[in-house]
């Protein structure tokens, strides 16, 4: 099944967050785009957790 794969970077909201680390997006963007969280990466950036997020292309409403 054609599948979109994304991390993402999970901030939270009284933290000031690097537009360097941004740009790869946060956990509500990419879920408000129909992505879900598939697992935990052993990554990390800035010490801040990170989520691999997916969506299923299949019959998937274009954002």
């Amino acid at each position: 099944m054609p599948a979109n794969v994304a991390a993402e970077v999970r901030i939270h909201s009284a933290t000031a967050l690097s537009t360097s680390l941004a740009y790869v997006g946060t956990t509500g963007m990419f879920e408000r785009a129909g992505f879900t969280r598939v697992a935990g990466a052993d990554a990390t950036s800035a010490r801040r957790p990170r989520w691999i997020m997916r969506r299923d292309l299949a019959g998937a409403a274009r954002v």
